[in-house]
């Protein structure tokens, strides 16, 4: 995604952390984009006040990535969240490796200022994923995790990270 002049990769820290050096971004297409990690102002968001954050922030340049078309989010509703509450949103990714694939779900609870629950069907390997707001296309999250006792999924507000890349600049992880 794009925030200012930067553009930059959103994903779950336990799918991409300080220990991954090299990723493989498959495009809608089906070809492939190699980036290398090494040396870039990454940022890894585990925990932040108590509550498990989970992402990973890439910064990467327009030249690397030129061809892959970036999503819009949705920031209008920052910190009024609960006008998300019952709005269909979808979940597109590769579960499991598999094909591209889009499933369509409702944000059905506000966990706290960071995450949701949403019903949109996930599989292993979503995790990362954007949630899309369906009548705007435009993320509101991305997806984390499956809560087998709620039944329900849970994803991280968009606007919450970007109050992490504001300060990226300035934050650095030494690889």
């Amino acid at each position: 995604m794009t925030y200012g002049q930067n553009n930059y990769l959103l994903t779950n820290y336990h799918i991409i952390s300080e220990k991954i050096k090299n990723i493989v971004i498959g495009k809608w297409d089906g070809s492939k984009t190699e980036l290398d990690l090494n040396n870039r102002n990454i940022k890894y968001i585990y925990r932040k006040n108590d509550i498990n954050i989970d992402v990973t922030i890439i910064p990467v340049n327009s030249n690397e990535i030129n061809d892959i078309k970036f999503l819009d989010y949705d920031l209008n509703c920052v910190r009024g969240y609960s006008n998300y509450l019952n709005q269909l949103v979808l979940c597109a990714g590769y579960p499991n490796g598999k094909a591209y694939a889009v499933q369509s779900g409702m944000v059905k609870e506000i966990i706290n200022k960071s995450e949701f629950y949403h019903s949109a069907e996930t599989e292993g390997g979503s995790s990362g994923s954007p949630i899309i707001l369906f009548h705007s296309l435009l993320i509101i999250g991305i997806h984390k995790a499956g809560d087998k006792e709620k039944e329900l999924n849970i994803g991280t507000f968009i606007a919450e990270i970007f109050e992490d890349i504001k300060d990226i600049k300035t934050k650095e992880v030494n690889r």
